[in-house]
């Protein structure tokens, strides 16, 4: 694994203007900045070399890396950013028969939420989570379910009753979750803080 980074790195270099590189080095970023038990990297780091390869990429290439780059965006506080390629994404959403339109819509209201709990207001984050809700599903989210950062975010602020509501909402694409949402309504009702485990990370 180490020696595929390492050539994958070094054909970027050689050719840094390579969308197929790019792409599938950004995948691989995002998991070295999540995890420790394969050449971790800061998210700082990751961050910095994810700019660079999403500046570099175009049309669908581009559309499919905006998620991922809007996500590490906000976990290196960089919020400018972070709104950038969330508006772009959702902008970007218009074809509800592609296969990331899904996790697009998602991602997308999921970041703008992040930040304007940040830069604005409660109410307009919950706007975004409830919008982020009502995402059709996709594979990833019908199977692992949805990221629940901003859900954990307004529980924080006290605001139980959106993020119940969000649950409700990811009760229509998220069949597998073995009564997840479940447990985790049952902890918001009783004032506890949800362990949401990897669905902080997904």
């Amino acid at each position: 694994k180490t020696l595929g980074v390492q050539s994958l790195d070094r054909a970027i270099s050689m050719d840094p203007k390579n969308a197929t590189w790019r792409t599938y080095r950004i995948p691989i970023l995002m998991s070295r900045s999540n995890f420790s038990n394969f050449m971790p990297l800061t998210s700082t780091e990751a961050y910095g070399q994810l700019k660079l390869d999403v500046s570099v990429l175009t049309g669908p290439n581009r559309y499919n890396m905006l998620a991922n780059a809007a996500k590490l965006a906000v976990k290196v506080s960089e919020w400018d950013d972070a709104r950038g390629y969330a508006q772009e994404l959702l902008k970007s959403s218009n074809d509800s028969k592609n296969w990331n339109y899904g996790d697009a819509i998602f991602f997308a209201n999921m970041v703008l939420g992040q930040v304007s709990l940040r830069r604005e207001s409660v109410d307009s984050a919950k706007a975004y989570l409830l919008a982020a809700g009502k995402t059709p599903g996709s594979p990833q989210l019908n199977s692992f379910g949805p990221n629940m950062s901003l859900a954990k975010d307004l529980f924080e602020a006290g605001e139980r009753e959106a993020v119940l509501t969000f649950f409700d909402e990811c009760r229509v694409f998220w069949k597998m979750d073995r009564g997840q949402l479940q447990q985790w309504a049952d902890q918001v009702n009783s004032n506890r803080m949800p362990d949401f485990g990897a669905n902080l990370v997904y």
